[in-house]
């Protein structure tokens, strides 16, 4: 594997690398396999049922909607033929302000678990770079790393996410580095992305260095993480005159079976299964550097603006051979868009 100095734009969510090359995250080659969420349909969807007036009727592949007996496409209901409170971009903006209050959420939570394990560092170690050589693995030259026990004991990682605390000491204990928020890449398929932490350990077997490593990864989603595709059924609430106000989630789960698109086509698309495929992708970078993945550990910090829930863990299995098939559809892809520069 080619090494290369590699940067981040977070505005952008842009990696590049010192020869000019651009990357695509981890998160975007994803996105490029999932189903995009009909956001414009279900905002007029939203906008119609919130009325109480009409009996309705979706009709996705048609991109119509059946109002109380006729059938209008979703050009005509935005030019206004069918009469709502609120129209569909003021839904839209409604949908944005409660999504940037969960991303705001979940920021803070992230970011502070990444503070616990990095704030005790000086800031000569800080301004190092943050490189992945694993070439001088013995003497990585990663930005942030925990090498013993005592050093995790100087966070509050301990009293405040226990579990986290718990499984990051045992990985310690049997031998392992930690390393913070490692920023991991494929030179030939320009692909990279960020580990929350990435735990290595390396030993001498029949004489050979090997180089072993975990994957720790949290999440913040404010509904419990499902690995199966569906949906919680909604209901409205009302106001004391019976006008429908807020549309909210019940814990009724109603199945489904989407697929993710082709080379991914044979998984069925769940939060959790887009971070399986996630921690999956970032093994299988991880291993093109000659380590062997040991596992791949997700905590759920579920955060609710009424609750904060302990901490779940989860064990993922690999999806080894399903990224070889979307790092294979990538690189097919990039040999395309080269051939016509």
């Amino acid at each position: 594997m080619r090494k290369v100095k590699l940067t981040f734009e977070p505005k952008e969510h842009k990696y590049s690398d010192d020869e000019g090359n651009v990357y695509t995250s981890v998160t975007t080659l994803i996105g490029q396999v999932t189903p995009d969420y009909p956001a414009r349909f279900w905002a007029m969807y939203r906008a119609l049922d919130q009325t109480g007036l009409y009996k309705l009727r979706p009709d996705l592949e048609a991109n119509k909607i059946w109002v109380t007996g006729t059938w209008y496409t979703l050009d005509e209901l935005y030019a206004g033929v069918v009469k709502t409170n609120k129209t569909p971009q003021q839904i839209t903006r409604e949908w944005k302000a409660i999504t940037q209050r969960s991303l705001d959420r979940g920021n803070k939570t992230h970011d502070y678990l990444e503070k616990c394990i990095n704030d005790f560092y000086g800031d000569d170690e800080k301004a190092t770079p943050n490189a992945f050589e694993l070439s001088d693995i013995a003497q990585p030259t990663f930005r942030f790393r925990i090498k013993s026990v005592d050093q995790l004991e100087n966070s509050p990682l301990k009293d405040s996410h226990a579990k986290v605390y718990e499984v990051l000491i045992k990985l310690l204990k049997a031998g392992y580095v930690l390393y913070a928020e490692k920023r991991i890449y494929s030179y030939d398929h320009k692909v990279s992305g960020t580990i929350d932490v990435l735990a290595v350990r390396t030993k001498i077997v029949d004489g050979k260095l090997k180089r072993e490593f975990w994957i720790v990864d949290w999440k913040t989603n404010k509904d419990p993480l499902k690995f199966k595709p569906g949906y919680y059924k909604k209901k409205w609430l009302t106001d004391d005159h019976g006008n429908r106000t807020d549309k909210v989630k019940t814990d009724e789960w109603v199945d489904t079976d989407e697929r993710y698109h082709y080379p991914l086509h044979t998984l069925q698309v769940s939060k959790g299964m887009g971070y399986r495929i996630q921690l999956s992708l970032y093994a299988y970078i991880c291993e093109l550097w000659g380590m062997e993945c040991q596992g791949l550990i997700l905590f759920h910090l579920r955060e609710t603006d009424e609750k904060v829930y302990p901490p779940k863990y989860y064990g993922l299995k690999y999806l080894k051979h399903e990224i070889e098939l979307l790092m294979d559809w990538k690189l097919q892809k990039q040999s395309y868009h080269e051939s016509f520069k």
